[in-house]
């Protein structure tokens, strides 16, 4: 096992994704199968709607899902090992409950439900302060031998 990087961490090298696909930005804090992560959208980000600034409700699941990236790419690290592409394959449940706009600070926090044979089961929340925007369960394949 490697160094532990110090928390909070740049999501950068810890998630596979580069540039306006990287939505999240730091990893807080790591706790039992679970992690919180830190994101701010700009204006000119990703299902950010131009008309009003407003987050897409699609973009909630994907917060999660990289949150859950950025946890996993953290553990890899720890282990020597560079972070993987994994694959959202389903939204399992989706509940919006509010809207971000661009430039909100959102924290993301998610927990690992279940693994079995590369798929995992990932349950998370996205919150505007103490106000949860929406709720997500989603299933993620992740290649054979890189869940850890």
């Amino acid at each position: 096992m490697t160094e532990l990087l110090a928390l909070p961490a740049d999501t950068a090298g810890l998630v596979p994704h580069e540039g306006r696909m990287r939505m999240v930005d730091q990893l807080l804090s790591l706790g039992e199968e679970s992690a919180v992560v830190s994101a701010c959208l700009p204006a000119d980000g990703l299902l950010v709607a131009s008309s009003d600034g407003g987050l897409e409700s699609v973009i909630y699941a994907e917060l999660v899902a990289q949150a859950y990236a950025a946890y996993r790419g953290y553990e890899l690290k720890a282990l020597g090992l560079a972070p993987r592409a994994g694959y959202l394959v389903a939204i399992r449940q989706l509940d919006v409950l509010g809207r971000a706009r661009a430039g909100d600070p959102l924290t993301i926090s998610v927990r690992t439900v279940g693994v079995l044979e590369g798929f995992a089961v990932i349950a998370g929340d996205v919150r505007h302060g103490e106000e949860i925007l929406a709720t997500a369960k989603l299933k993620v394949y992740i290649p054979e031998g890189d869940l850890v």
